[in-house]
């Protein structure tokens, strides 16, 4: 029997597993580098989603400040909207009673100079009660009328005489003496301005 080594035969062999293992070495190369680059790419954008969150930090710190030395501010902010809020619905609910009171005294003054407004109600539906008094009974006549002239209605929707009083003189030295004889009640309602 002949023993023989065929190198040939075994040397294509090794060249195929030589190929074999440069092209895994290749391979694991190529994958390194690329699990290299997504590692980079990964710890840089960790990085920079650091940096962003320190920034925030920072910035929620500086907010925080802010708002600890602004809390005086703040509550006289709350307490502004606060009285604005009340001051609106007195507002909605107001009177407004200065105007109406001015045209029924500067008519009373324009009728008879003794007429005094003694008693004055108005309401927010503009309904209304007054009270005028006289001291003589000329003064009297002379404003019942003008209470019945245009002049005088005109600031009304409607005027009712609800009440007609006579008071009597107190002669009396320890009493005083009522400085009204007569008073007229009247109800109605004001025209809006």
């Amino acid at each position: 029997m002949k023993k023989g080594i065929n190198l040939l035969t075994k040397q294509k062999k090794y060249q195929n597993i030589e190929k074999l293992f440069r092209s895994l070495k290749i391979g694991i190369v190529l994958m390194t580098g690329i699990f290299l680059i997504i590692d980079a790419v990964s710890l840089f954008q960790l990085f920079s989603q650091n940096q962003t969150i320190n920034s925030l930090d920072l910035q929620k710190a500086s907010y925080l400040q802010t708002l600890t030395q602004n809390k005086e501010v703040e509550a006289q902010f709350v307490y502004f909207v606060s009285k604005e809020k009340q001051i609106s619905n007195i507002l909605k609910n107001d009177v407004n009673f200065y105007p109406y009171y001015s045209i029924l005294n500067a008519s009373l003054s324009s009728s008879s100079p003794a007429a005094t407004l003694q008693k004055l109600i108005i309401n927010t539906d503009k309904t209304t009660e007054f009270t005028v008094g006289f001291n003589d009974f000329a003064s009297l006549l002379n404003f019942l009328k003008f209470s019945e002239s245009d002049f005088f209605l005109k600031s009304f929707t409607q005027l009712h005489l609800t009440n007609f009083t006579i008071n009597s003189k107190q002669n009396s030295p320890n009493l005083p003496t009522q400085l009204n004889n007569y008073t007229l009640n009247f109800s109605g309602t004001f025209k809006q301005i």
